[in-house]
């Protein structure tokens, strides 16, 4: 069995050489066609390379263009048209460096305005504390007119206000001569005690800018609280407007 497979195998190959063989070589008739247009005139030679040429592929015939697309090109045909128009015309949108131009001249109008007129309330109240500093020094003669004045005037002008406009009067009372501070315990300490009692009561229920400021307000009124010549009379006397906030 084995010399049976080995011969099978060799016929085989020999087979396969054989094929090999066969398609190497080229058949007689495909070499007296070479030989004969070798040995044939250009001209004929020409014709032979004409007639084995492949033909050319027939070209496509152009197909009508699509009409979505040609109505999209006049578009946008129309559409350049109309903003050369415009940039003809001086209609054209402003470009950013022009908007930015005109929002910096609005904002340089804006800030070159004079700012808007006080109210009357915070114009009365500005007048008064502009004659404070004016004085410089308070005196005992110009201290009536200033409490009467924060007494009967100031509360049109709003508590706020008022309640300022007392503080400042404290601080200026604090830094005047003995006699001015005596008349203002003669006059204005039911002002302090006002002050004091609004202050505190800030203290305890209001917002962190409200209680910043009631702080300020209650240091202003012990403030003059330690300059004043204060007896345990006086304060008797005063009990019910200065008691229970000092305390």
């Amino acid at each position: 069995q084995l010399s049976n497979h080995v011969a099978m195998a060799a016929r085989t190959f020999a087979d396969e050489l054989r094929a090999i063989a066969l398609q190497t070589q080229a058949p007689p008739e495909e070499e007296e066609e070479k030989k004969e247009e070798e040995e044939a005139p250009p001209a004929k030679r020409a014709r032979l390379e004409e007639a084995a040429a492949p033909a050319a592929p027939a070209q496509p015939e152009p197909s009508p263009p699509d009409e979505a697309a040609a109505g999209a090109e006049a578009t946008a045909g129309t559409d350049l048209d109309d903003e050369f128009d415009a940039l003809l015309g001086g209609d054209a949108p402003p470009m950013a460096g022009e908007a930015l131009a005109d929002d910096d001249a609005l904002l340089m109008q804006q800030f070159l305005e004079p700012p808007p007129p006080d109210s009357p309330e915070e114009q009365a109240r500005r007048a008064f504390a502009d004659g404070l500093e004016k004085s410089e020094r308070l005196t005992e003669d110009a201290l009536p007119g200033l409490i009467q004045e924060l007494r009967e005037v100031a509360p049109s002008w709003g508590i706020l206000r008022r309640m300022r406009s007392v503080a400042l009067l404290l601080v200026y009372v604090s830094r005047s001569s003995r006699l001015c501070r005596a008349a203002f315990v003669a006059e204005g300490l039911p002002l302090l005690g006002e002050l004091l009692k609004d202050s505190v009561t800030v203290l305890e229920a209001g917002s962190a800018s409200d209680r910043q400021e009631a702080g300020m307000r209650c240091l202003a009124c012990l403030g003059c609280l330690a300059a004043l010549p204060l007896g345990r009379a006086t304060m008797w006397e005063h009990r019910l407007t200065l008691g229970k906030a000092f305390d």
